[in-house]
């Protein structure tokens, strides 16, 4: 068949039949209508579009203003199956496989659902527009608005609140980080994640710190991950309890495929603003998540549960999700897969000198490592998990979940390999 044959029928898409179907390199120079250059100089400006990929070894645009315009209409169009499932996460079940179905209805070309979350992922990073980054990272928006109005219409107008904070109502955010596969060449303590009370929807990019012990973890691939500290350092205006649990999902998919809990390690404290917390991240899964030569295909879904004396409502209630994607370097972001290589470090950090905390947004500086607290990260074993997923072991071919399947919602799931699991 010749490689131009199907720009003859592509008025009657053919029906998808499990291969990439990718178009011709009149994607660079498709004539748009006076409307469509309209919509596309506006789409530009409000998605920090700067220049366009193309295919490997093609001359096709990856994401055309025609096929971008498909994308954002699809995130539109979208509607969750379950949102009270997938609200935490904040990512949706098959959306990007819907979006993917939806491009290729409309215009032909097929791009698939990896395809469209490493764009999705860009957008998160450079988009300008508040409409679009809604889009992306909405939940519940129906039920927000009425707890929303609701408690508008039954609070008067009043000073602003004092400094202690108090969590009397129900509190369910997540906070969005995203951690650079990158080592950075000078000493850096852990990164610090503010939780504070914000509507933005940008997520907070960090570096994690270089490993205090170089050959702590071996990694068989030379993995970024086996070169860093896995600690962050948690800021709240709350007073939260000395655990959390981590759920860990691949590809975007709505079922965890590891979950476990640890300890929180209490650094200091300032009496009416706020404490300082650190964390191990899933330190079950971590050695295995160094040996992955993809670890942008995971997400960790860290939630934080507040002290029941500083909430006075039940615990299930009052937590707080953090969660984290990793994303490459902005220098070395291929838009398909890319290979990561590490550099090498500086020396391990100094202790940094303690400055006082306060509730307003904190750098890296602000935190004091020479307080008596323990800086111990313990890693709690005994505690019980929310849900009954089984554990991960790992063989030659990756990443395995024990046992042969397990009930979700009424079904039996069969575990897969990381490597084989579906993109959503």
């Amino acid at each position: 068949m010749s490689p131009h044959s199907d720009a003859g029928t592509s008025s009657t898409p053919k029906p998808h039949v499990g291969f990439i179907a990718m178009s011709t390199v009149e994607d660079l120079s498709y004539t748009p209508s006076a409307e469509e250059k309209t919509r596309d100089a506006a789409q530009i400006v409000a998605t920090g579009r700067r220049s366009w990929k193309t295919l490997k070894g093609r001359g096709e645009a990856v994401w055309p203003p025609h096929l971008e315009a498909a994308l954002i209409e699809a995130l539109e169009k979208y509607k969750p199956d379950d949102l009270r499932s997938n609200k935490t996460l904040g990512r949706f079940s098959m959306r990007n496989r819907f979006i993917s179905d939806f491009i290729y209805e409309t215009t032909g070309k097929r791009r698939t659902p990896k395809q469209v979350g490493s764009r999705l992922q860009q957008l998160r990073d450079t988009c300008k527009s508040d409409r679009i980054m809604h889009l992306i990272s909405r939940r519940n928006t129906e039920n927000e608005q009425e707890s929303s109005g609701s408690s508008s219409s039954k609070s008067p107008s009043v000073s602003p609140a004092p400094e202690i904070h108090t969590a009397s109502h129900d509190l369910k955010k997540v906070v969005w980080v995203n951690i650079v596969l990158e080592q950075l060449s000078w000493p850096s303590p852990p990164p610090v994640i503010n939780i504070v009370d914000t509507e933005e929807l940008m997520p907070l990019s960090v570096h994690l710190a270089p490993n205090s012990r170089m050959d702590a973890i071996s990694s068989a691939y030379g993995s970024v991950l086996s070169k860093l500290e896995p600690v962050v350092t948690l800021a709240s205006p709350y007073t939260m309890d000395l655990y959390c649990s981590f759920s860990v999902f691949a590809d975007g998919t709505g079922l965890p495929i590891h979950n476990e809990s640890s300890m929180l390690t209490l650094h200091s404290t300032t009496h009416g603003s706020g404490n300082i917390y650190s964390a191990s991240l899933v330190p079950g899964l971590w050695k295995s998540l160094c040996d992955s030569t993809t670890p942008t295909r995971f997400t960790i879904m860290q939630t934080l549960y507040l002290a029941l004396e500083s909430s006075g409502n039940t615990q299930d209630n009052m937590h707080i999700s953090v969660a984290y994607n990793f994303i490459c370097p902005e220098s070395n972001n291929e838009f398909l897969d890319a290979e990561y290589k590490p550099n090498n470090f500086s020396p391990p950090r100094d202790p940094m000198p303690a400055r006082p905390w306060n509730t307003d947004v904190m750098r890296t500086s602000d935190v004091g490592w020479n307080s008596q607290a323990s800086a111990t990260i313990l890693y709690h074993s005994g505690f019980t998990t929310r849900s009954d997923v089984p554990s991960i072991s790992q063989d030659d071919r990756g990443l395995m979940c024990s046992g042969d399947s397990w009930p979700i919602d009424g079904q039996r799931y069969t575990p897969q390999t990381l490597g084989s699991l579906p993109y959503c």
